[in-house]
């Protein structure tokens, strides 16, 4: 997740990770936000949505306890 508005770290280094990661038979999403700066959310309702993006993507390889 980033922002196109980001004053601190430019997108394109998440960019370039995600096409790096891509080449190398990961599968990998990226959420690029045009409004926000480097919290990566404009409002609370953007906020809300990236923390759900943050927490609703499977991570392969974790292990579940129960």
């Amino acid at each position: 997740m980033t922002s196109t508005r980001d004053d601190r770290v430019h997108p394109g280094h998440a960019r370039k990770m995600v096409a790096k990661l891509s080449e190398m038979g990961h599968n990998v999403l990226l959420y690029e936000n045009i409004e926000g700066g480097h919290g990566g959310a404009a409002d609370d309702k953007q906020s809300g949505i990236h923390e759900c993006l943050g927490v609703d993507v499977p991570v392969e390889g974790v292990e579940v306890r129960r």
